[in-house]
């Protein structure tokens, strides 16, 4: 069989400019797929994206009620706390009577104008052997430290007196005064002072 040759009677230019085109076609395929591509990823991760945002706004708000929950139970730490301290003292001072006088003198010497926030007491006993009757008379000494907040120095100055005319309080020292940073009309102390039984032997 003969060999049959094709004669291509298509102008060179025509035929490169298919050539182009169809290049042309292939690559605008090629960019479409890669911007479509592009175009889902960008969705998914705006979506991640907004996901992790969302926890991250519900672990913020976990967190705060967390933080609230915390200052709660600390606030309500302390105030058992601190009741079960002031329970602690008023048992103190019921088992213990002798401390009744102590305090019924401080009520006496109270300004209604100062109040008492803390009292402090440690107790101490001595023996004066000079004294008339042989025996000798055993002095008990109660050291009190006392904190509290006046109205004026002026409370404060009546408050000390009345402890100075009250005999059964000696060595009575103002350890400090000065005005309250919250309320500057009220002036904040602490005084110590011993205050003395006699029991006869």
């Amino acid at each position: 069989m003969a060999d049959i040759h094709q004669i291509n009677l298509i102008p060179p230019e025509i035929l490169e400019e298919r050539m182009n085109r169809l290049r042309i076609r292939k690559w605008s395929i090629l960019i479409t797929c890669q911007v479509i591509c592009f175009c889902l990823l960008g969705i998914f991760f705006y979506g991640y994206l907004r996901r992790l945002e969302s926890r991250a706004n519900m672990l913020r708000r976990s967190s705060r009620e967390i933080k609230e929950g915390e200052s709660r139970l600390v606030l309500a730490y302390e105030n058992v706390r601190d009741l079960a301290q002031k329970r602690e003292s008023l048992l103190g001072m019921v088992h213990n009577q002798r401390l009744t006088p102590v305090l019924l003198s401080l009520a006496e010497a109270m300004d209604p104008k100062t109040r008492l926030v803390g009292l402090w007491v440690e107790r101490g006993k001595a023996i004066d052997r000079e004294s008339t009757g042989g025996g000798g008379v055993t002095h008990n000494y109660y050291i009190l430290k006392l904190s509290g907040i006046s109205r004026s120095y002026q409370s404060l100055s009546n408050f000390l007196l009345h402890l100075q005319q009250n005999k059964s309080f000696q060595q009575i020292r103002l350890i400090k005064s000065d005005m309250d940073e919250k309320d500057r009309s009220l002036v904040g102390f602490e005084i110590a002072l011993t205050y003395r039984e006699i029991e006869q032997t």
